[in-house]
């Protein structure tokens, strides 16, 4: 009733500081209170679940890579007992390959149809004359399916040249090897017909080769993955 009374000037003088009091008030900040998180005993379970998953993972990725790594050492240690069995003493040097090759114990390699000798820096063209044989019936039957041939890379090392090897071949063991015994040579799986360059179609046939002389309790093989070739050992 009192303000119908004023005049409509003093109405307005009165109202205006009202209204922009009100704007110039701040809204009052509500207080936000963000609750802890709480770590159920689940999400706990949860957690601890995932960690043993993937430690039981992991541990059977290592398990599994020593299972192959002994796998492999399996092979290579038949591969050393069968060279022994030729009645040689690891030949330690150049002079003693003469020697075992003037008693015949040793003999020249020579590659008929179906494979050929890589220039050799590491090992000596000689072989016990059983695993010359062995090399040359398993060059036959290549040329037979393939008409093609494939590359001798390494044969009879030396004790010496063992130790040299190591430096540039990590597969060179750091003891003796099947080599030292003249009864092991390598095939390049990536050289045939002269030539460096991998041929799927090639590669399996000697494989398939390799595969049936090794059924036959003639050699054990391995495929060597760093050198690209197969380690052939000639059983006695």
């Amino acid at each position: 009733m009192f303000l119908r009374l004023l005049p409509k000037t003093l109405l307005g003088f009165l109202l205006v500081p009202l209204f922009l009091g009100a704007n110039d008030i701040e809204p009052s900040a509500k207080s936000v209170n963000k609750a802890p998180v709480k770590h159920s005993a689940r999400s706990n379970v949860k957690t601890t679940n995932k960690f043993k998953v993937n430690k039981r993972a992991k541990n059977a990725k290592v398990r599994g890579t020593k299972k192959k790594e002994t796998a492999k050492t399996a092979n290579y240690n038949s591969h050393l007992e069968t060279a022994k069995g030729f009645g040689l003493s690891p030949v330690k040097n150049g002079a003693d390959v003469k020697k075992l090759v003037t008693n015949k114990k040793l003999s020249a390699t020579k590659c008929n149809k179906g494979c050929t000798i890589h220039k050799l820096t590491h090992s000596k063209p000689y072989l016990v004359p059983a695993a010359n044989k062995v090399l040359n019936e398993i060059a036959h039957q290549f040329y037979n399916r393939t008409k093609s041939t494939f590359t001798v890379t390494s044969i009879t090392r030396t004790l010496h040249d063992q130790k040299s090897l190591r430096k540039v071949n990590v597969n060179a063991k750091n003891s003796v090897s099947s080599h030292n015994y003249g009864a092991s040579f390598d095939a390049s799986y990536i050289r045939f017909n002269n030539k460096r360059a991998e041929n799927p179609r090639l590669e399996n046939a000697l494989y398939n080769i390799l595969s049936d002389f090794q059924k036959k309790g003639k050699i054990y093989f391995i495929k060597e993955s760093k050198q690209r070739c197969f380690h052939v050992t000639v059983r006695s």
